[in-house]
């Protein structure tokens, strides 16, 4: 009871000494930032570290699986290959830029490759630790809510385990971004234009970032600020052109990274919120998400009030709000935009997670920083608390290590063979090797392909031929004279069948092109035989491919036939019928 009696003294002291207001608390808050980002960093270290310990004991790492292919790719352009057309790749040249240069220092010394990769990933989950608590804490003026920002990610024992699988991109996707971010609210605006395209060389879908530095450039109403952002971009466009002309092909990055993502058919899967609540430990997961949604939902009403503010219609009953906090209304606006990225265009897995995740920490700061003083401490010591399941002590779920197997070098390539070619430093024979879903469905425009293997890659001017027939199926098809659609003869196995928009032919010159949309309505996945027969002129000329559709799978196979008279046209269209020509797919 003496010592709570000092304590009580020493605290009455200090308010009556120093004014604890927001001037005063900002102040500090900018002094001692580094002290806060510092120790945020050293309890994302150990945090990183004890995951390691809790997977694999002391052991050395495990050969990883989906990072392999980043790795490999950032090996073989620098032992002489190309991007984009020795090896395909949808995503952009600078995301294989840090295991490029790995390479050119480890040489085929693999393993060192690859912890180059882990502690690149590691130190980029640890600054994006730090930085969402430096943006929070400068945007609320609040070293609470900046605290709790950072800590909202300690409380997820899973995501420090992510960087012991290898180096991934979008780790750096999420640095670049919030440094972006960081530099913008300082009022730094080249630097962030430059920090913020370089995240889209990264990743496409990190467009969120450069949109809302822009939109915090824009606060300021200076046009000097804008014509320092936009300079920052175009260096930013700079480096990425460096880093094409070094190891990779213009054309093949015009085909597959700006024309690809429109032309090709991704293996994207749906979003899970089962996934998403198990990344955040089930029922904290819960807690933790509404949290952060309540925090972006009170920036979003800021925003509101400073529009009704700015009407003169104050009188409604909503100075309940602090408008001197508007500032944080872009960061809302950047959570939802990311939600829907995540819902409707990528999500692949846990790692798809992060990005979320980090406008989440964003929204927790935000709402901390809404709370009495005190009660914004109350909850920092409960999140305090939550770090028992990332710091405490647990079991071992040591994994067993991936088995290799030698590789021909030729699609497609299961885990175990991508795993061998990498940790022998083997060169691929061909540039599909990692081919997938996406990959596969290049083959509906190489219809003389008998296998992936054969279907080139980088080829800009097939991509740009099949994206102005896409921009241009709204209109009408040009037609024979007596031109007749035959008839389309329905499925005899359940699964796999025409959508019901039904197949579509296109007339140019002597040539027809027939574009046949297909689904899979089972859950598992089926086999196709679809039959295209196209009569003219007395003449039979059939064409048949063999597709293999996931469940659920949507994908447009494509069939061209030449020399063919459109004075009288007869197509029809068969799939797993059995009166389609045996011999047709043979």
């Amino acid at each position: 009871m003496f010592a709570l009696q000092l304590v009580r003294e020493r605290i009455e002291r200090l308010r009556e000494e120093r004014d604890l207001s927001r001037e005063t608390l900002t102040a500090a808050w900018q002094s001692y930032y580094w002290i806060v980002a510092g120790l945020l960093a050293a309890c994302g270290v150990a945090a990183t570290g004890r995951a390691f310990v809790r997977r694999h004991g002391f052991g050395p790492p495990l050969p990883h699986n989906d990072s392999v292919i980043l790795e490999y790719v950032g090996w073989f352009v620098a032992d002489g290959n190309t991007l984009y057309t020795d090896i395909w790749e949808i995503k952009p040249p600078l995301a294989f830029l840090p295991t490029y240069l790995f390479a050119q220092v480890t040489g085929t010394n693999m393993y060192a490759h690859h912890l180059l990769g882990i502690a690149t990933t590691a130190t980029g989950l640890v600054l994006t630790v730090a930085l969402t608590a430096r943006i929070v804490g400068t945007l609320t003026e609040s070293p609470v809510a900046g605290l709790a920002a950072g800590v909202t990610f300690l409380v997820l024992p899973d995501l420090f385990y992510l960087p012991w699988l290898g180096y991934k991109a979008k780790m750096m996707v999420y640095v670049f971004g919030l440094a972006a971010l960081d530099r913008a609210v300082h009022d730094r605006h080249f630097t962030s234009g430059l920090l913020a395209g370089l995240a889209v060389g990264f990743w496409q879908l990190s467009v969120v970032f450069p949109l809302l530095t822009t939109i915090y450039t824009l606060r300021n109403r200076s046009f000097t600020d804008l014509k320092r952002h936009v300079a920052g971009g175009a260096a930013a466009v700079g480096v990425i052109g460096t880093s094409l002309l070094l190891y990779a092909d213009v054309g093949g990055f015009l085909a597959e990274v700006v024309l690809g993502p429109l032309v090709l058919q991704s293996e994207t899967g749906a979003f899970d919120l089962r996934t998403y609540f198990l990344f955040f430990n089930n029922d904290l997961g819960r807690w933790v998400t509404l949290v952060g949604a309540g925090g972006l939902g009170l920036a979003l009403l800021e925003a509101g009030k400073m529009g009704l503010t700015a009407l003169d219609v104050d009188g409604l009953g909503l100075t309940v709000f602090d408008t001197d906090r508007h500032q944080t209304w872009p960061l809302a606006v950047g959570g939802l935009l990311v939600t829907l990225i995540v819902v409707f265009i990528d999500f692949d897995g846990l790692w798809d997670m992060v990005y979320p995740l980090v406008f989440t920490a964003l929204g927790v700061g935000i709402l901390v920083s809404y709370l009495p003083r005190r009660v914004g401490i109350a909850l920092l010591v409960v999140f305090a608390l939550l770090l028992v399941p990332t710091f405490g002590p647990s079991e071992f779920v040591r994994q067993d290590p991936v088995e290799m197997e030698s590789s021909d070098g030729l699609p497609p390539a299961l885990d175990s063979e991508r795993e061998h070619v990498y940790w022998t430093a083997q060169s691929v024979r061909s540039c599909r090797f990692f081919g997938g879903g996406t990959q596969q469905s290049i083959l509906q425009y190489y219809p003389e392909a008998d296998s992936l293997a054969e279907a080139p890659c980088g080829d800009v001017g097939l991509y740009w031929a099949v994206t102005r027939e896409r921009l241009s199926s709204a209109l009408p098809s040009p037609l024979g004279a007596q031109a007749d659609a035959g008839s389309v003869t329905p499925t005899a196995q359940p699964g796999v069948t025409v959508t019901d928009e039904g197949f579509d032919y296109r007339v140019e010159n002597d040539s027809v092109d027939v574009t046949v949309p297909l689904v899979n309505e089972a859950d598992e996945r089926r086999p196709a035989e679809v039959v295209v027969e196209v009569v003219t002129d007395g003449e039979t000329v059939t064409r048949c491919r063999e597709p293999s559709l996931a469940g659920g799978e949507r994908t447009t196979l494509r069939f061209r036939f030449e020399e063919v008279s459109t004075d009288s046209l007869s197509i029809s269209l068969w799939v797993d019928d059995d009166r389609a020509p045996s011999t047709a797919c043979r």
